[in-house]
């Protein structure tokens, strides 16, 4: 049995992790080389995390709420969701150097970065919804599913990364 990531999903995974990483990167480097150390590891960890971690529970909700795709469907969509999130925090990279570079408190820096990782979160949930739900014939129930299901990975992440920036900023 062959367990590799296939390619397009490991370049999707890749782009995630290597964006969170530059951002972390970003953020730590105004905090000094051991945060930035820790925020380089923790925010790709924190993303990739939250959706392992949530995704069979958007499969297991959408299977009891009659609008599962396959599971097959439901993963590629989610790792090119993650690789969306990932592109936009590598676009949104050097304007958050720029502002954590010239911002005055670490309440910015930590604020500056909850705004690009929501936003770039926000933009892939956003993209990811029509592909998952793609054939399905409920979009109602799978509106309320994905919507409810996003919230609550949302709410998991900025905890996460809430305190991975409150550790480093310590």
């Amino acid at each position: 049995m062959n367990n590799a990531i296939p390619g397009s999903a490991a370049r999707e995974l890749a782009w995630a992790v290597g964006g969170a990483a530059v951002v972390g990167a970003c953020l730590g480097a105004r905090l000094g080389p051991q945060a930035s150390l820790a925020l380089t590891l923790s925010v790709p960890a924190a993303l990739i995390g939250v959706a392992g971690v949530t995704a069979p529970a958007l499969y297991i909700g959408a299977t009891f709420a009659g609008v599962a795709p396959a599971p097959s469907a439901l993963f590629a969509a989610l790792h090119q969701g993650l690789g969306d999130a990932g592109r936009m925090l590598v676009g949104l990279a050097p304007v958050l150097v720029l502002l954590t570079a010239t911002a005055t408190s670490t309440a910015t820096v930590t604020g500056l970065g909850r705004l690009a990782m929501l936003v770039a979160v926000a933009t892939a949930l956003r993209l990811s919804w029509p592909r998952v739900f793609a054939t399905t014939t409920n979009l109602r129930r799978a509106a309320l599913l994905f919507g409810a299901w996003s919230i609550v990975a949302l709410g998991i992440g900025h905890h996460l990364l809430a305190d991975a920036l409150a550790r480093a900023a310590g």
